[in-house]
């Protein structure tokens, strides 16, 4: 079967499901190929997750076939039932969104009769990538506004710890001595100087960065800076 044109049968079950009928490898597989000798399609290649939840997106079938779309080999993607794609609508949404929309591939789930090949199938993936774009744009709202209450409430946001702080615990407490240099960077770019021309002026001082070094890169220099402005229009 040449490049692009791979029809895949997807099949899935979790330990619980593994006794139940409708569920079971043999019968998804039955299924799969029924609707392939129905559509006069190829014989699928069958990629199974056995005893394996559908909320884990670390399945090794599941990556193979997220994989195979991403690379464009495949043509059609059959699954008994919607739900042996993930348990998680977000997960669904996004493997719709990132792995078929994009790449052409066409869709199927016998269950719930969905069938990308035609028009209201096309549809049901249209809707699929607005909601997957909502999801992320949640996401990313929510991120934002914790990171805003963590800063404003002086907390740590990730693994970087900015230069003028400490932490204790989860909360960031000032560095008298680090806070200093930061008065010096900010007199310096209130002069006219470049953020080049301040890095070279901290290493002629032999002033340390934060991680101990005597260089100083100029995008630390400038997240200082624009740190600081952030903290004067929240003030």
């Amino acid at each position: 079967m040449s490049k692009q044109n791979k029809i895949i049968g997807y099949v899935r079950v979790s330990s619980m499901a593994q006794v139940v009928d409708n569920e079971s490898l043999p019968r998804q597989i039955e299924q799969i190929k029924n609707y392939c000798r129905l559509k006069e399609l190829a014989e699928p290649e069958i990629i199974a997750d056995e005893g394996v939840s559908g909320f884990k997106s670390n399945r090794p079938g599941f990556q193979k076939i997220v994989t195979l779309c991403k690379s464009k080999q495949v043509k059609v993607l059959i699954a008994y039932d919607l739900s042996r794609l993930s348990r998680s609508v977000r997960a669904t949404l996004e493997f719709i969104d990132e792995a078929i929309t994009k790449n052409d591939v066409e869709l199927v789930c016998l269950k719930q009769s969905i069938d990308t090949s035609t028009a209201s199938g096309k549809a049901f993936l249209a809707i699929s990538s607005v909601f997957a774009q909502l999801y992320r744009d949640e996401i990313s709202e929510k991120m934002k506004n914790a990171w805003k209450y963590k800063r404003q409430h002086n907390e740590k946001c990730s693994g970087y710890l900015p230069y003028g702080y400490d932490v204790h615990g989860k909360q960031l407490v000032l560095n008298a001595q680090e806070q200093a240099v930061i008065q010096l960077i900010l007199s310096l770019k209130d002069s006219g100087r470049t953020y080049y021309q301040i890095a070279k002026a901290l290493e002629e001082q032999d002033i340390k960065s934060k991680t101990g070094k005597s260089h100083w890169n100029t995008n630390t220099i400038a997240n200082i800076v624009q740190r600081h402005s952030q903290q004067l229009k929240a003030s």
